[in-house]
């Protein structure tokens, strides 16, 4: 076999494993033997293998980080205090509804429920305070107070549209009590506007519906009329 030969096998052979960028082109002179491709597709496993137990290797080494604007910072595992590391609570609670006839005792309510803190992982991860610049504490400090603050807002919005609805549902039952007719009115009203509005979006269906159809076989593109909105 000439040098030339050899050159272009040795050349495929490297791009086969990655290691040449510039790829070959398969002729019949530098095709490899059955054998040693085979070979290349073992190292090629291999690598990707090797490649995915480094990466692993690496998050364990470098440790753990907490993620925030700035990019990342050093953090630590802490043993939750709230249930000193079991990821539960024992929690016994009197049962107001069962009482022993014997002893005039209320049955103990006994369950075990998942600690809310560590969300039942036994340890919680906080930023490690020592390996952290005093700039870089504040920062975090700072944006994650922003973000329990708008994370109460949200949920002081919801409880406030939970307590709209409830005050709405108890001025209903108190209508109904006073006045049964106006109560019976204003029920029929909110039917009536559901029932509108289910029609029209049934309506605005169809409609579409018969457009894609025009479309289809009559090469009608002119699009259904609004209908108006309730």
């Amino acid at each position: 076999m000439s040098k030339s030969s050899l050159m272009k096998i040795a050349s495929h052979f490297e791009s086969k494993l990655g290691l040449n960028s510039t790829p070959v082109k398969k002729t019949a002179e530098t095709k490899l033997p059955k054998s040693l491709r085979k070979l290349a597709k073992a190292e090629q496993a291999l690598q990707a293998k090797v490649a995915k137990h480094q990466e692993k290797f690496s998050k364990v080494a470098s440790g753990p980080v907490v993620k925030y604007a700035g990019g990342v910072l050093p953090a630590a595992y802490h043993v939750c205090e709230r249930c000193q590391g079991l990821g539960k609570l024992a929690v016994n609670q009197s049962h107001p509804g069962v009482k022993f006839a014997s002893t005039e005792e209320y049955l103990n309510h006994l369950r075990t429920e998942k600690c809310s803190d560590c969300k039942g992982k036994r340890v919680i991860k906080a930023v490690d305070d020592l390996q952290c610049s005093e700039q870089q504490l504040l920062a975090y400090a700072a944006e994650k107070a922003e973000k329990d603050e708008a994370k109460k807002d949200k949920k002081s919005a919801k409880a406030a549209k939970k307590i709209e609805k409830l005050e709405r549902k108890a001025a209903e039952k108190k209508l109904a009590l006073e006045d049964p007719e106006k109560y019976a009115a204003v029920k029929a009203e909110k039917k009536d506007s559901k029932s509108k509005k289910k029609a029209a979006k049934k309506l605005k269906k169809v409609e579409k519906k018969l457009s894609k159809v025009r479309s289809k076989y009559l090469g009608d593109s002119s699009k259904p009329e609004k209908t108006e909105k309730e």
